[in-house]
């Protein structure tokens, strides 16, 4: 798949979101401020690595594998969730304070306004969610031609029809209380 495919589908949300906009405090890039994080298709996080490498930077990855989760081949169904601690921030989120892959953000980041949204007071449920089913079922297309990638980052048939969290793909995100001293 063409990653034309989903920058087109980014540019018809972005222009759902046509007036809305914040004073980009970065807080909704600070998964410990807002208690949220994003959660990405594959189809997204193919986009995501495809954007990374187009800047030359490498990938995140979780601890060797994207999905950092089990798959249909384990023995264990058991799952580690992600530790959440203060200030946590979202792997892409650089040190000027800018998102590295803003181009190819995901939906979640797209779709995300905390309290200091400015912009039309309502906020555009029913396009978010027609636009939703617009990303899975870009995401299905991209499922049935991505074989190699999904055995790649050993996400199962299954899997492959879930969001999962962005620091499940990309690696845990960073406590700044930890990096700042």
């Amino acid at each position: 798949m063409t990653s034309a495919g989903v920058q087109t589908f980014y540019e018809n949300v972005d222009a759902i979101f046509m007036g809305h906009t914040c004073e980009d405090s970065t807080d909704c890039c600070r998964f410990g401020v807002t208690g949220r994080e994003p959660y990405l298709l594959p189809v997204e996080a193919f986009e995501v690595e495809r954007a990374c490498r187009a800047q030359g930077k490498r990938v995140p990855t979780s601890k060797g594998k994207l999905t950092g989760g089990t798959t249909s081949s384990s023995k264990s169904s058991k799952r580690k969730l992600p530790v959440y601690v203060s200030n946590r921030k979202c792997v892409f989120l650089n040190a000027e304070g800018r998102c590295d892959i803003y181009a190819s953000r995901p939906f979640g980041c797209r779709t995300f306004f905390c309290e200091k949204r400015v912009g039309p007071k309502k906020y555009p449920r029913r396009e978010v969610a027609d636009a939703l089913r617009d990303l899975e079922d870009l995401n299905a297309r991209f499922v049935m031609r991505e074989i190699a990638y999904l055995r790649q980052h050993r996400i199962s048939d299954e899997e492959a029809k879930f969001a999962k969290p962005i620091s499940r793909w990309f690696g845990d995100a960073v406590d700044e209380r930890a990096t700042s001293s």
